[in-house]
């Protein structure tokens, strides 16, 4: 899948128009679709599940890495190159990564191949389950809007609201990126650590996304703090998404979690593209001026993700008392709670799920 990434950023390179462009975005998108679903599920495979919070954190933390260069560094890269030479650039990088997981990444022996019938019945038992859903539109939201407005929005917001210049928003969105690779860590340090102490998963998580709607409410309202700490912790929370995937593997049988992960990945990809074309319907709706926006057009934009946020973590909330095994999700199976010792988690047992056949039967 990395292959499509690579033609894609050629394609973009290459292109002589905006549907070439489009292409080029389309293939890209396409190619990396599954990378952190694919991370996630191999992160299953090797390590025991109470270490999957900082593990997938710390890949979250990886891929921000981008995040980070699309701000100062990428703003001097386009000083001395032009955009169509950095895209080949990353081309040239990417494919270089797709032949590193080729040959240097060793697969684990499988016991068996599930047919294509057992996959699609493994599909409908993620689609079907009550926690899954529960999860969903809060994580969709808060990694949807976080993604939208990092990856397109928050020059514009930086320039039209706050007043920067380029070179003050260039280095805040930076901090964006840098804030979010330490959030993914740090949250995933904590959660193993809260865990010990009572605190479940479901519910750091779900903390975390509401602090990043708070944090949201304090840009809009433009209280008198620091712009750097404001968007330094809209980074920080903007990151507590990927706890939820940790969530999901521990609601579904090993073979499963790989579809669940990209499923909602899938659901963020979607969510993210939609708030990039939400917001800049709302921008339009008032007139610009020198490619500027009025506040009052960004405020409303915002106002509405914020809304959005608050319902689906309402939704979230009434599911903090349900237990983190999914049974319900599984069509003619039993969910069977097990508890295994894991391998370096000082003492911490992982609970997996095994879906039995309804006599008990193995």
């Amino acid at each position: 899948m990395l292959l499509a990434a690579v033609a894609g950023s050629l394609v973009f390179a290459l292109a002589p128009g905006m549907a070439g462009l489009a292409a080029g975005r389309m293939l890209i998108g396409a190619g990396v679709s599954v990378c952190l679903g694919a991370a996630i599920q191999a992160l299953s495979m090797w390590f025991p599940l109470s270490r999957m919070p900082l593990l997938n954190g710390v890949v979250m933390a990886i891929g921000g890495l981008g995040a980070v260069l699309v701000g100062t560094p990428l703003s001097w890269l386009l000083s001395v190159a032009d955009w169509r030479m950095v895209s080949a650039g990353l081309a040239g990088v990417t494919f270089a990564m797709a032949v590193l997981l080729w040959f240097g990444v060793p697969d684990k022996p499988r016991s068996g191949k599930e047919s294509l019938r057992e996959q699609l019945r493994g599909t409908r038992q993620i689609l079907a389950s009550e926690r899954f859903w529960r999860v969903v539109p809060l994580t969709l939201l808060n990694q949807g809007v976080f993604l939208a407005v990092q990856t397109l929005w928050v020059g514009a917001f930086l320039r039209d609201v706050g007043g920067f210049g380029p070179a003050t928003s260039a280095r805040l969105v930076s901090v964006i990126g840098i804030a979010m690779m330490a959030g993914c860590v740090g949250s995933g340090w904590a959660a193993r650590h809260l865990e010990r102490a009572g605190i479940s998963l479901y519910a750091f998580a779900g903390a975390g996304m509401t602090a990043f709607i708070v944090v949201q409410v304090l840009l809009l309202a433009q209280v008198p703090l620091p712009p750097v700490l404001l968007w330094a912790a809209y980074g920080v929370f903007g990151s507590s998404g990927i706890l939820t995937y940790a969530v999901l593997a521990r609601s579904f049988p090993d073979a499963l979690i790989g579809r669940a992960t990209t499923a909602l990945t899938l659901t963020v990809f979607l969510a993210t593209f939609a708030c990039q074309v939400g917001v800049g319907f709302v921008l339009d709706l008032w007139p610009a001026s020198g490619g500027h926006y009025p506040t009052e057009a960004h405020l409303v934009a915002w106002s509405g993700l914020v809304v959005l946020q608050a319902l689906a973590a309402a939704w979230y909330a009434m599911g903090a008392r349900r237990p983190p095994l999914i049974g319900g999700g599984f069509s003619k199976c039993q969910a069977v709670r097990e508890t295994v010792p894991s391998r370096d988690t000082g003492g911490i047992r992982d609970r997996r799920i095994t879906a039995l056949p309804p006599d008990g039967s193995a």
